[in-house]
């Protein structure tokens, strides 16, 4: 959303026209975001729009858009005619076509009996991996039983970028030097044919001084460190003949603590459990939208 608001194109243009009628319309302080959830016509008409990952908002939210939809004259519901328009380059991001292209879900998991958690509140991510770098993970002459180890480059990436605490809010990309440990290994489990299949098996940590910033908004600041310590499995299938993966599930589970600027733990700063989720978008052309943090790749 930070790029659509970003871009200087019709897409930029058209995404300023709905938030401008929102809960952020006008506002440049403390920021200037337009963070949130908007329905829309497609004419550009707002319908309702809320900032929340609490899901009765969200459901509100949707059931208000319906009948405010429903109440709308055929005008109202009428779109925009464009069939094409010249995108801003410096926003332009090509999913991995060819490549290895996931699907990422986080979500708290359940602690103690005497803690509730709401694990109903999930966030999403996409993880890119070019077609060059998906055929090194694949062995030239594959033999059960022999592991294979993600290169740094990609183990980092996933360490730095997705394994974020991100449930309830956006956490800021880890550097280098805050990684503790981020290695991976796929192993060969079985061959059959063409088809080769893993067991994906690892371990990633980080940990982050406090930041010393303060929230704009609340004004409170993290003054706790800031990491992760999580166990990765999972199994994957790669098919020879078509050079590319027909499935690749991995898991990453295990305790975060600490919070930063914007992802709301500011009450909530010890370890405790979180799970991430990745799994396969076959579909890559239809499902083009960049990692939040792909720039930084």
């Amino acid at each position: 959303m930070s790029h659509s608001q970003r871009r200087n194109d019709e897409h930029g243009k058209f995404f300023r026209l709905i938030a401008e009628q929102g809960h952020y319309r006008g506002r440049t302080v403390p920021t200037n975001t337009r963070q949130g959830l908007y329905t829309t016509t497609a004419g550009g008409q707002l319908l309702t729009s809320v900032n929340t990952t609490d899901v009765a908002r969200v459901k509100r939210l949707l059931s208000d858009a319906e009948r405010i939809w429903n109440k709308a004259t055929e005008k109202e519901r009428s779109p925009i005619i464009q069939k094409s328009f010249e995108a801003d380059p410096s926003f332009v991001s090509e999913p991995p076509i060819d490549g290895l292209a996931l699907r990422m879900t986080m979500r708290d998991l359940p602690r103690s009996e005497d803690e509730k958690v709401d694990l109903s509140v999930i966030n999403l991510d996409h993880v890119w991996i070019t077609r060059q770098e998906m055929l090194t993970l694949i062995p030239s002459k594959p033999v059960v039983g022999k592991s294979t180890k993600l290169p740094k480059k990609i183990a980092n990436r996933l360490a730095q970028f997705h394994l974020l605490d991100s449930v309830h809010g956006e956490a800021e990309p880890f550097e280098s030097k805050h990684l503790k440990q981020a290695d991976i290994n796929l192993t060969v489990s079985k061959i059959s044919g063409e088809l080769i299949k893993f067991k994906i098996a690892g371990r990633c940590g980080a940990n982050r001084p406090p930041s010393r910033r303060a929230n704009p908004y609340t004004g409170k600041m993290i003054r706790s460190e800031t990491g992760y310590d999580l166990q990765l499995y999972g199994i994957a299938e790669f098919d020879r003949t078509k050079n590319r993966f027909n499935r690749f599930d991995l898991l990453a589970t295990g305790d975060r603590w600490g919070g930063t600027m914007y992802n709301f733990r500011d009450d909530d700063l010890k370890a405790s459990p979180i799970g991430f989720a990745f799994q396969l978008i076959k579909d890559v052309a239809n499902n083009p939208t960049p990692p939040r943090f792909y720039s930084s790749y």
